[in-house]
Order: structure tokens, then C-alpha cells, then sequence
């Protein structure tokens, strides 16, 4: 295995190295910057990378800079002192590449810092605007204003104190962590509460003794560029069908490169009082993948129109409702050229939070509902909605594929991974082992493609059983709702005078009653992380700690999302990051498809024109075409079916059988072909030909009782079969080879004649 794809981090000096090896995309999610990597009672090992916009220091001698930490506007006096960041990552570097709008640094050792309690280190992250302003470089009416409007994420202290004893943080979101008793911004902060007051700030929190990791839980999002070599071909492995269409076809693609890299990073608050922040990177950190492997999955673009198509007039309003919903939310975010737009990702939570504090402010238990379903679920579908569905489709499909896969070969949830793209209006979906040089299960398994074939067809059938069920459907019961209702009243009671109190009371009840209103009317409800940002909202810091019960349990009946894997809050391993896996994935969808399981196994004879059937699949050809017919009368669908492939570099082969002998048809239509479609294809003749037959790239036969004659593909009532059973496949078409071998070449049609 290449070196290049293993990964590490250091911290200390050189003489006392401390090392953790990951390898590949492994390595992006185990040293994440902000998230710990490794502790122990005393410490602390955690990797630092500095985001758009900010200044980065560090130091690993507190001491020197002790008055720093008691007064951050000492900031311009200590600066020399301290050490940019960068100066951590000064070494070590391996290659520097534009992927798009990012310039990815790559290094083979991931660099951390250790903070303990003898160590004292200190590391400060802090907005430019911020710094230029305690350097001296910014007026404090500039930076207020600065902040009004932007006033989000420009401050971070990290410590021994700010992570393990006394982590404090602005519930506004203005300072993510720090040591401090009182907010370091607060005498230029626009948000201070109350205003002109000697007494601290109300929105900065200090009262948690817990530690720095439940405040917050560290969620990077990242971003996957997968590149195809221009000499790699592409090996088709299989197909599979829904009903008799073609619904995806798989190809072996070896070697790949991959690029992945930090976009950015959330920080999602486990706590009602903390805030959500998210830090972009542009100049940011990646590590890169050398020649892996990689399946190459195109869907079938008719075949999922049809699908959505079926599912839209299928009567269950549920899982239309659903779709539409998440498709109409997954426009916020937006698929741009081949990629989703993950930075967008927080968007549609956004808006539903607002929605959700309007339907409180309107003080009407119908808003929601309405609200959702006017602009959500009862409108007509456009090409967007068609596309953004099909999408849906496609990545719920990618998690019951890759998990199959990984079941099978035994690898983590990331030494496999997938990134889906959009190629020509197809949608594409790569599965890769995410390690330099690859595991060589992937090659392993295009080599025996019905092994394959097997496990993935296994997988889309076990969609309509009982495993299926033990992932997220949602499910509310009112009788739950309502004891929650009771309790709130009980507690409106106990709180005696306190008006705000009563208030927030009713405004829970109002919640809960609108959430039932939705629920009860659509079959569908928001997701918990909604309600958790609404809720935060909605409950004043002094009675969270009373009211917790009441919100965890709301939280609770609302945890379901109708698909997050393994019901989790949110889904971070998702390389379509964990704010767009809720409203892209849908086990609603999947159990509907399971329930109709036969139709992902090809009939033994089918109900469907030959023609029909060679328009289906003809198109997915992009090697080679083997036709068996005794004898040949081409039409002009004919003629432009098999152009088409030729004019994407497909060959093709007809083999004649003896009923081609001295007809005139057999031979007119071969003078034309080969006229028309000149080294394209080639004929031959054996007159012991029986069998009828189309083989296309060796993964897929129609046989029947069909000749290539309009009268054979288009009127006739004949025996028509699908074959996509690799070995069935690999019989058949080693059949024709054999036929083919003992032929005699037909150069133009005067050979057919005696």
C-alpha cells in the first residue's frame, strides 16, 4: 500500500514523537481541526487548522503570555510572542492543488497540539475584523457596526480551563469557547444584554461544569473529487433491471484519484444554551488518494422518471408528501454542475426554524400545516422537483448499496466510501475504497460480477423486510403529545404569577399542537434538529433547566425523520455532509420499492415487444454489440439505434444464419449497414446458426424467438427474454464467440447469395 495514503498526527517535540496512524478519508474524520482526537484524564490531543477570515496564534508557554489570558486586549502588546498557527503546519507538506474555489494544503502528518495541565498551551482564533480592532487598526464604531451585521463566529479560546474546567461561551454564537468569566467582547458588542449595564452579559454562559465536548460536537464537512484517468477504461461488470428497464449498469473503473477536503467545520451544540457555528475554510486541508478503486454505478434516466413517476401516482400520500417535502427543501441547497452545494446544507434548517417561530408569532395551531403544505407538498411538480426527486432516489439507494458492500468485505463505515455526480444528465454514482492504492476488494468482486450481482440484487429485495423496519419511520402517537400537553399544564400551574413563565408554556403547547396538526394531516413532521434550534428559541435561559424534561421528550417523539441511518440526529459519516443526508435520503421511498422486490428480477419471459426492448437497452452499450439472428431486415428505428452506438465508438457484430442465404432482404439491409455504419460493424455467416440472440457488452441478453426484422422486433407476438445473471450472460454470449469463430466474413451482400 502507498505510503501517500497514510496519514498521521504529531504533537510534542521531535525527541518525544507521539503518533496516531489513519489512513485515507479515515484520517479527514479522526483529525478533524477542533475535534479531539485522543484523551486521557489530564489531557487533551486535538488538531487546529484556521478558518476564512480569522487570525490564528498559538503558544505552548502560557506563561510567557499569562497576561494575555487575563485580558485579551492586551492582544497587540503579547502578538509577538505568540506563533501564528500556519507556523504548525510549516513542514510536512506534501502538495498544495485547486479543486475548484479551495486551495487544498496535503501532508502525509496531520499536525496536533496537546493541552494538558502542565503542558500550557493556548491557542486563539479570532476574526480579522476583531483583531484589527484590539491591535488598534479598528475603530470601535466600525467593529460594532461589523458586527450588527455579521456579529457570528469571531472568537475562540482554546485551554486546558476552556476545554476541561470552566468552558464559557455566547449563546448569540459571537465567542465559540473560551476560559474567561465575562465575555471579552463585551464592551464592543452591539448585543449585550442589558444594554449599559455594569452586570455581565445574559447571552454569555458560564454556569457548565462539563467539558468542552459536551458543549459542542465537532461535524466537518467534506468535500469528495474523484478523477478518471484519460487511459482507464471503463469495464462493464453487470446490470440490473426494474421490471424489464434498465436501471443501472455497473462498470469497473481502475485506477482513480481522489481529493478530499475540509470545506468546513460545524459546531452543533449539545447544549440548549450554546450556539451553532460554522467556520468555512477556502485555503483549507485535505489528503489526496493514489490509484484505488472504484465502481461506477450510471442510473438509467428513464427508467427513474418512471419511478418517480410511479411513486407519485402510487395513492400514498404519505410517501408523496415526504418526497415532496424533502425535494422542496433540498432546493435551498442546490446541485451545481456535477456537485451538491454542501456549504448550503444549513439553509433549509434556516427556514424551518423561521417557519416555525412564525406559526408561534401568528399564534395560530393551522399555520404550519398550511405554511408546509401550500409551499411545500400541494404544488405542481417542475423539472426541478423531477430532478431533486430522482436524486433522492439515487442516494438512498447508494447507502443500501454501500452498506451491502461493506457487510460483504468487512471494511469500516470509511475505508468505503461513494460520491455521486452528474454526467450528461445521467446521474453517477462512484463507489470507492478510500485508501491509496486500494483493498482489492472492489477488483476482486468485477471478477466475479455474479457474486456481485448477488449481493447488490439481495440488498435492493431486503429493502421490503423486516431489516428495513428497524431504520427510521416515523411514527407519532398522539396519547404521547397529549401527556406532554398535561405536564405543561401542571407546570403552568406550579409557576404561580410568572407571567413569561405562562408564556413560554403556551407557546410550548402551541408547538406541540401545530407539530400534531402537520403530522395528523400530511404524515410527515420536522426533524429534530428544527425543533432543537426552535426550542432553544423559544425557552428563556432561566427556565431551560426546569423545562429540559419537557423538551427532550418532544425531542424524543420528533427523533424519527423518515430515514436517518440508524436513526441518528444527524448523519455525519454521509459525504453529502450531516445537514443534507436527512432531506436526500428517504427509507419511506425504499420501502415502497421493496415492496414491489420482483420487479428487480428479470421475468423469464416478458410481456414487451422485442423492439421495445432493444430501445431500452441498446443506448446503455459503450463497448460491443453481438447479434444472432437468422436472418436481417433492417427499418429505420433499426438503423438509428444502431448509429447511435456507433457514434459513441460501440462495434458491433451480426451473425447470420442460413434463412440470410439468397434473401433478398438479408441481403439489401447488409449492403446498407455496412454502407451506412462502414468498420462499425461486421458480419458473418453460419448457416448452423440457431440461436437468436442480442448481447450487449457482455453483461446483458435478449433472446427469444425474434430475427432482426421489423416484422420480428415490432408486430410479431415472439418469446422475449432478459438475461442479466452474470454467469447465464457469460454462457450465452460464450456461445456466439463460438458461432462467431466458425462464421465466414460478409463483405457486402453478394456473399449471402449462391
Amino acid at each position: 500500500m502507498s505510503s501517500r495514503g497514510r496519514s498521521e498526527y504529531k504533537y510534542g517535540e521531535e525527541d518525544r514523537k507521539s503518533v496516531y496512524r489513519r489512513q485515507g478519508l479515515e484520517a479527514l474524520f479522526t483529525y478533524t481541526p477542533f475535534k479531539i482526537i485522543y484523551m486521557t484524564k489530564d489531557a487533551f490531543v486535538m488538531s487546529f487548522w484556521c478558518p476564512s477570515g480569522f487570525k490564528c496564534y498559538y503558544h505552548d508557554q502560557v506563561t510567557e503570555v499569562s497576561s494575555l489570558l487575563g485580558d485579551l486586549s492586551k492582544l497587540s502588546q503579547f502578538r509577538s510572542k505568540l506563533k501564528q498557527l500556519k507556523e504548525l503546519w510549516s513542514v510536512g507538506k506534501i502538495d498544495e492543488v485547486l479543486v475548484e474555489d479551495h486551495n487544498v494544503n496535503l501532508y502525509r502528518v496531520f499536525k496536533a497540539l496537546k493541552i494538558s495541565k502542565n503542558s500550557d498551551c493556548y491557542v486563539l482564533l479570532v476574526h480579522s475584523k476583531v483583531h484589527d480592532y484590539l491591535t488598534g487598526s479598528l475603530t470601535e464604531s466600525i467593529l460594532k457596526e461589523y458586527l450588527k451585521k455579521h456579529g457570528k463566529r469571531v472568537l475562540a479560546e482554546f485551554s486546558y480551563a476552556s476545554l476541561n474546567e470552566s468552558p464559557a461561551f455566547c449563546r448569540l454564537g459571537l465567542v465559540l469557547i473560551t476560559h474567561r468569566k465575562r465575555c471579552p467582547l463585551e464592551e464592543v458588542c452591539p448585543f449585550k444584554h442589558p444594554r449599559g449595564s455594569v452586570k455581565p452579559c445574559t447571552h454569555f454562559i458560564t454556569r457548565y461544569q462539563e467539558s468542552y465536548f459536551s458543549i459542542y460536537k465537532v461535524m466537518p464537512i467534506i468535500a469528495i473529487k474523484i478523477s478518471v484517468r484519460d487511459d482507464v477504461n471503463e469495464v462493464p461488470i453487470l446490470a440490473l433491471s426494474y421490471g424489464s428497464k434498465p436501471l443501472m449498469t455497473l462498470y469497473y473503473v481502475s485506477p482513480v484519484d481522489v481529493i478530499a477536503y475540509y470545506e468546513g467545520i460545524y459546531f452543533k451544540p449539545k447544549k440548549y444554551e450554546a450556539p451553532f457555528v460554522f467556520l468555512p475554510f477556502r485555503n483549507t486541508l485535505g489528503v489526496r488518494l493514489f490509484s484505488t478503486s472504484s465502481l461506477k454505478i450510471k442510473f438509467d434516466d428513464a427508467t427513474l422518471d418512471g419511478l418517480i413517476k410511479s411513486v407519485m401516482q402510487s395513492g400514498q400520500n404519505r410517501l408523496k408528501n415526504w418526497l415532496l417535502f424533502k425535494a422542496r427543501l433540498l432546493k435551498y441547497v442546490g446541485i451545481e454542475g456535477s456537485r451538491v452545494r454542501r456549504l448550503k446544507g444549513l439553509i433549509p434548517w434556516l427556514k424551518m426554524e423561521n417557519i416555525v417561530m412564525n406559526a408561534i408569532k401568528e399564534g395560530r395551531v393551522e399555520y404550519l400545516y398550511d405554511f408546509v403544505n401550500n409551499n411545500f407538498v400541494n404544488k405542481d411538480l417542475d423539472d426541478d422537483d423531477i430532478r431533486l426527486l430522482k436524486f433522492i432516489l439515487v442516494h438512498s439507494l447508494a447507502h443500501v448499496i454501500l452498506q451491502s458492500l461493506l457487510r460483504y468485505t468487512g471494511l469500516g463505515e470509511r475505508e468505503l466510501s461513494y460520491i455521486i455526480e452528474l454526467e450528461d444528465n445521467s446521474i453517477i454514482l462512484y463507489v470507492f475504497e478510500a485508501v491509496s492504492g486500494g483493498y482489492g476488494f472492489l477488483r476482486q468482486l468485477s471478477e466475479e460480477p455474479q457474486k456481485l450481482y448477488d449481493i447488490i440484487l439481495e440488498s435492493l429485495i431486503a429493502m421490503g423486510g423486516e431489516e428495513l423496519k428497524t431504520y427510521c419511520t416515523a411514527e407519532v402517537k398522539y396519547d404521547s403529545l397529549e401527556r406532554l400537553l398535561n405536564d405543561l399544564d401542571r407546570l403552568g400551574q406550579q409557576g404561580g404569577s410568572d407571567k413569561k413563565f405562562m408564556d413560554t408554556i403556551n407557546k410550548l403547547k402551541l408547538l406541540i399542537e401545530s407539530l400534531w396538526e402537520l403530522y395528523s394531516k400530511l404524515g410527515i413532521n420536522l426533524h429534530a434538529h428544527t425543533l432543537y434550534f426552535s426550542l432553544a428559541k423559544l425557552i428563556p435561559g432561566r427556565y431551560k433547566e426546569k423545562l429540559e424534561d419537557i423538551a427532550d421528550r418532544l425531542l424524543a417523539l420528533f427523533y424519527a425523520f423518515d430515514g436517518n441511518v440508524g436513526c441518528g440526529f444527524l448523519e455525519e459519516g454521509c459525504t453529502l455532509g450531516p445537514f443534507i443526508e436527512p432531506i436526500s435520503i428517504s427509507y419511506s421511498l425504499l420501502e415502497f420499492l421493496g415492496s414491489k422486490a420482483d420487479k428487480f428480477k428479470a421475468p423469464p419471459t416478458l410481456r414487451v415487444k422485442a423492439g421495445t426492448l432493444l430501445r431500452r437497452w441498446l443506448p446503455t452499450a459503450i463497448r460491443e454489440v453481438k447479434i444472432a439472428t437468422s436472418n436481417i431486415n433492417v427499418y429505420s428505428d433499426l438503423t438509428q439505434m444502431l448509429r447511435e452506438s456507433c457514434g459513441k465508438g460501440v462495434k458491433i457484430k451480426i451473425l447470420l444464419g442460413k434463412n440470410a442465404v439468397n434473401d433478398k432482404y438479408s441481403i439489401d439491409s447488409v449492403d446498407m449497414l455496412l454502407k451506412d455504419l462502414g468498420s462499425c460493424v461486421q458480419v458473418r455467416l453460419n448457416e448452423g446458426l440457431h440461436a437468436k440472440m442480442i448481447v450487449i457488452d457482455d453483461i446483458v441478453v435478449i433472446h427469444g424467438s425474434f430475427n432482426l426484422t421489423k416484422s420480428g422486433l415490432e408486430d410479431n407476438i415472439e418469446e422475449v427474454s432478459l438475461t442479466l445473471e452474470p454467469e447465464m450472460v457469460k454462457k450465452l454470449s460464450s456461445e456466439f464467440d463460438e458461432l462467431w469463430d466458425k462464421a465466414s466474413p460478409v463483405n457486402s451482400g453478394n456473399d449471402l447469395r449462391r
